[in-house]
């Protein structure tokens, strides 16, 4: 893009941080491309420096849309109070989460090149390996919202409700830009092979594959599970990414 155009863009952009940043890196990149990299460092300096302050704290820059009664009872906000600082992940799962960052920031440049914007994420790992406080920091480093999905509220003692509670919260989170939670995935998707399960309950795994398949979230959905071979083989491929996490090695 011809850099008057990128100047342009900028500033339309200012006072919309994500909006500005993605711009920013845009004509980084340009001037990289250009071998200009005293430029492009001395410029990628200026903008972390100008960012950096807001970077251990949640941004809250998406809007919050009026919170709808017909899912309220099955999940609820939770506001972050751990920083990246309180989390250790392993070097390659940093730069899965941060190369979805930068995905979700480009979003509407890649979408409009014809490419997918990766949403939907699977956590897998032992208990007391940092899944759930992850999806938490991650969450914040967005901006974004964090709705935890209430399990024990969604799965109804009158079993042909469950499906259409889950239709509910996918509803809210195909129009509301946040991260949405879910804890313990296996208790709602659980192999349809297990002789075990009742015909309802696997009716439940079937309306949740083609909620999955069809949501297209505004931010993330992400869910996390210690039991993932308990999980039904099609729900695999309706992620985006898997990312997997082991207990981090004391000192």
């Amino acid at each position: 893009m011809a850099r008057g155009e990128l100047m342009k863009k900028l500033l339309a952009s200012y006072g919309r941080d994500e909006e500005f940043r993605a711009v920013a890196e845009q004509i980084i990149d340009e001037e990289e491309k250009k071998n200009n990299r005293v430029l492009a460092r001395s410029l990628r300096k200026t903008l972390e420096a100008g960012t950096g302050q807001q970077s251990s704290a949640p941004r809250g820059l998406a809007p919050l849309i009026p919170f709808p009664e017909a899912a309220a009872d099955f999940i609820e906000r939770v506001e972050p109070s751990h920083t990246k600082d309180d989390i250790i992940l392993s070097a390659a799962n940093v730069r899965i989460l941060l190369g979805l960052m930068k995905e979700y920031r480009r979003g509407d440049e890649i979408q409009r090149h014809g490419l997918k914007v990766r949403s939907k994420l699977l956590f897998c790992g032992p208990p007391g390996c940092g899944k759930t406080l992850c999806a938490e920091v991650f969450a914040a480093e967005l901006g974004l919202p964090l709705f935890v999905v209430k399990l024990d509220r969604l799965i109804s003692s009158y079993l042909g409700e469950t499906a259409s509670n889950v239709r509910k919260i996918f509803e809210f989170a195909r129009k509301q830009p946040c991260v949405l939670f879910f804890d313990e995935f296996d208790a709602l998707a659980r192999s349809r092979g297990d002789n075990g399960e009742h015909n309802e309950l696997r009716r439940v795994v079937n309306s949740l594959l083609l909620f999955i398949d069809h949501i297209r979230p505004k931010g993330f959905l992400i869910a996390a599970t210690n039991l993932d071979q308990s999980l039904d083989p099609a729900i695999w491929r309706r992620f985006d990414e898997v990312v997997w996490f082991e207990n981090p090695i004391d000192p």
